[in-house]
C-alpha cells in the first residue's frame, strides 16, 4: 500500500529529531476564508463537597460537565484582516447532591448564538465586540475570556530544542478566576517533549504544567464573614502540527479544589477533572 509523502516526510522528521534540533513555534496563521473549528469540553470525575454551618456539616458529591464549540473565520478586508468568532454552542451542566434534590442543572452559555468580531490593533492585539446588541454583564465578562485566549502568549520568540522548557502566561485562565476572585498567581511551565508523527504529520508534543492559587479577601466584620480561595493543578500536552503550526489539541487534567465562607457557612470542594481543547479546518477559501 502506498505511503503518502506527507506521512513520509513526517515520519522521516519524527525519526531525525534529536537534542541539536531546534523548532520556531508561531501562533497558526489563518486565512482569510477559512474557518476553524475549536471544541471545548471539560468532564469531570465524582468530586468531594462539604457543607458546614455553624456545628452542622454535610457531605455530598459533584460532577461538572462543559461543551463549548466556536466557529473561527478570518474574513478579508482593507488593511489589517477582521475576525469573527461564532458561539455555536455553550452548555454547562452541574450534579450537586445536596441542591435540587441531586438532579443535573444544566445552563447555556452568555453567547451561545452570538457572534463577535474585531481587528488587531497598532500592537498587534486582536480587539473583539459583540455583534448586535450591545452585550449584557456576563456577555462582556465572556467576551474578555475570549479575547485575552485570541491573545494568548505561549510560546517564546527564539528556537526551542526537545527537552527545553519556559514560562508562559495562560491570560484566558487567569480572567477567569479573576471573575470569581480578587488575586490570582499563575505558575505555568511548557516544556518541548518530543517530535513524534499523529495522522502523518510531524507534531511537536509539548508537556504543559500548571499551578494556580487564587483569594477573595474577607469582609472586615467577624459576623458577616465572607471569603473564598481556589487552587488549580493541572498538566498535560500541547499538540502542534509543525507544517502549519495549529494547535491542534491541548489536554490538561488535574483537580480544582476550593473553599468559600459566608457568615456561619462554609463550603468546600474537590473535583478532579479534564479540559480538552481540538481545532480542526472545517473549511477552505
Amino acid at each position: 500500500m502506498a505511503i503518502k509523502r506527507t506521512t513520509l516526510f513526517a515520519l522521516f522528521l519524527a525519526q531525525t529529531a534529536s537534542a541539536e534540533s531546534t523548532y520556531e513555534f508561531h501562533p497558526y496563521v489563518q486565512k482569510a476564508g477559512e474557518v476553524v473549528r475549536m471544541t471545548h469540553t471539560l468532564s469531570s470525575e465524582r468530586g468531594r463537597l462539604t457543607v458546614t454551618r455553624g456545628q452542622t456539616g454535610q457531605r455530598g458529591t459533584i460532577v461538572r460537565m462543559h461543551s463549548r464549540q466556536l466557529e473561527h473565520r478570518i474574513r478579508p478586508g482593507a488593511g489589517s484582516p477582521g475576525v469573527r468568532i461564532k458561539t455555536v454552542n455553550d452548555i454547562q451542566t452541574v450534579t450537586n447532591s445536596l441542591a435540587h434534590g441531586g438532579k443535573p442543572q444544566s445552563q447555556l452559555g452568555p453567547l451561545v448564538g452570538r457572534t463577535a468580531s474585531g481587528k488587531k490593533d497598532s500592537a498587534g492585539k486582536w480587539n473583539l465586540l459583540l455583534e448586535g446588541a450591545p452585550p449584557t454583564e456576563d456577555q462582556a465578562a465572556e467576551l474578555a475570556q475570549l479575547e485575552a485566549y485570541e491573545n494568548r502568549g505561549w510560546f517564546p520568540e527564539r528556537p526551542v530544542k526537545v527537552g527545553e522548557s519556559w514560562d508562559y502566561e495562560p491570560v484566558f485562565i487567569r480572567h477567569l478566576m479573576l471573575r470569581e476572585l480578587g488575586t490570582v498567581e499563575i505558575k505555568a511551565t511548557m516544556t518541548l517533549e518530543e517530535i513524534r508523527s499523529i495522522d502523518g504529520e510531524a507534531t511537536a508534543i509539548l508537556r504543559c504544567e500548571l499551578q494556580t492559587i487564587g483569594a477573595k479577601e474577607e469582609t472586615e466584620r467577624a459576623s458577616d464573614a465572607s471569603g473564598a480561595t481556589a487552587a488549580l493543578n493541572a498538566t498535560g500536552t500541547l499538540q502542534i502540527t509543525l507544517s502549519s503550526m495549529l494547535d491542534s489539541k491541548l489536554t490538561l487534567t488535574g483537580t480544582l479544589s476550593s473553599t468559600s465562607r459566608s457568615g456561619d457557612t462554609t463550603s468546600a470542594m474537590s473535583l478532579p477533572m479534564t479540559v480538552e481543547i481540538t481545532k480542526s479546518v472545517v473549511q477552505r477559501p
